[in-house]
């Protein structure tokens, strides 16, 4: 079991405490988690917040570990902002607002298209579409310039 609490740190994002993981599939593995701070900073006002106002859970896709893809499932806390008067979730840290990828994904897909033959292998090897790629692509290299 330390093997497994150890992989799981190195696997999970920041701030992020690890609930339990499954086999979803031959070559799928759901790895369960809940972000725990003490308050957030709403994004609008930025007032702290410790009210609660909802959970959410989402399903990130992560980077493959040995040729096996990794979905985090994360449980999210919406917060209430007295001085908004409007919900807010909690940002994830190495996810980007409204992505389902976390950017270690992102950046080894940008690796595999420099490195892999052609654009075909990278999109079996990471297991996302077409334009999803040429996305990422666009997105990677940009931010690279």
């Amino acid at each position: 079991m330390p093997r497994t609490k150890n992989l799981t740190r190195f696997v999970l994002l920041p701030e992020v405490n690890f609930i339990s993981s499954r086999k979803a599939g031959k070559a799928h593995t759901v790895i369960e988690g809940e972000k725990q701070s003490a308050c957030e900073v709403c994004p609008k006002c930025a007032t702290p917040s410790f009210w609660v106002y909802d959970r959410r859970k989402v399903k990130i896709k992560d980077s493959p570990i040995r040729g096996v893809s990794v979905r985090l499932q994360i449980t999210k806390r919406r917060f209430y902002c007295k001085t908004c008067r409007k919900p807010f979730t909690e940002p994830l840290p190495g996810v980007g607002k409204g992505h389902r990828t976390t950017q270690r994904y992102r950046k080894e897909v940008l690796w595999a298209a420099e490195n892999f033959s052609n654009l075909k292998q990278v999109r079996r090897a990471y297991r996302c579409s077409t334009a999803f790629l040429y996305k990422i692509l666009y997105e990677q290299l940009e931010l690279r310039v």
